[in-house]
């Protein structure tokens, strides 16, 4: 099979679009000498406990303390999870963040050993390296030139496209063939859309809608979690299984491991 017809081209000229305000926590919202911006990243006021977090992000960046637990304590509603999920953004965008609860805890039907061993490992991220190029972005812009199917006069086709890809680095403007503009037109592409182009296949693939991505444009990672929870005990022999695969790819430096973040809420009852 031929290679997929894309290339990059100028930007054309595209009247504005309003982003929209997005919800979702992207960090602690703190500035460079880690002083907390009363509304930002997502997050608004509670700016002593944010800046004690950004410390700990800190720490453990350097190294410094890695693997250890921090209590945040509070009432209900106070925010507790909004800045544990800020953590987990501001150590990298491709952090694992795994919340469950202490009455989760309490109430498996496991050992408590057997939810925390499958948590701790659920909070343990495995990039796997490809090499292979790649175009991933928000669709800014987007033109599909549509003709008359040749036999049926009541459909089109796609001769081919013109779209505008972002992220928080760059834009770049593509112009593709018929094969990935079919594509395009078959998954209802349209602004606001997060999806990725394989240049090698001219595989399409919608990720989402109204987020910035930080991926480079040649390069693609894939975060995979190790293990999902599981209301039966797993074996010792099974996750020896999976470890050793694991190392393996390490080793060969086919992936690299991602420590998480595991968020375990507990609420206590006034007595």
């Amino acid at each position: 099979m031929s290679r997929p017809v894309i290339k990059e081209v100028e930007e054309k000229v595209t009247s504005e679009r309003g982003l929209g305000l997005h919800s979702h926590i992207t960090g602690l919202g703190l500035d460079e000498r880690l002083k907390a911006i009363h509304i930002a990243d997502g997050l608004v006021g509670q700016e002593e406990a944010r800046e004690a977090a950004g410390i700990m992000v800190e720490l453990v960046k350097r190294g410094k303390r890695p693997g250890h637990g921090l209590l945040l304590v509070g009432p209900p509603g106070t925010g507790k999870a909004a800045i544990a999920v800020g953590m987990a953004r501001e150590l990298g965008r491709d952090v694992p963040f795994v919340s469950i609860s202490g009455n989760e805890i309490y109430g498996a039907t496991v050992k408590k050993t057997e939810l925390l061993t499958q948590a701790i490992r659920r909070a343990i991220g495995l990039r796997l390296f490809e090499e292979r190029e790649v175009y991933e972005g928000e669709v800014v812009n987007i033109e599909i030139e549509r003709v008359q199917h040749h036999y049926n006069p009541y459909a089109q086709v796609a001769l081919g496209a013109f779209l505008t890809l972002k992220t928080k680095q760059e834009e770049k403007s593509l112009e593709v063939g018929d094969r990935v503009a079919a594509q395009l037109m078959r998954l209802n592409v349209r602004p606001g859309d997060i999806i990725k182009i394989d240049a090698e296949t001219g595989r399409v693939t919608k990720l989402s809608r109204s987020k910035y991505v930080e991926s480079e444009w040649k390069s693609e990672y894939i975060i995979g979690r190790l293990m999902l929870f599981r209301e039966e005990e797993i074996t010792d022999e099974i996750r020896a299984k999976v470890d050793e695969q694991i190392d393996e790819l390490v080793k060969n430096k086919k992936a690299e491991l991602v420590p998480g973040v595991l968020f375990i809420e507990r609420h206590i009852c006034p007595i």
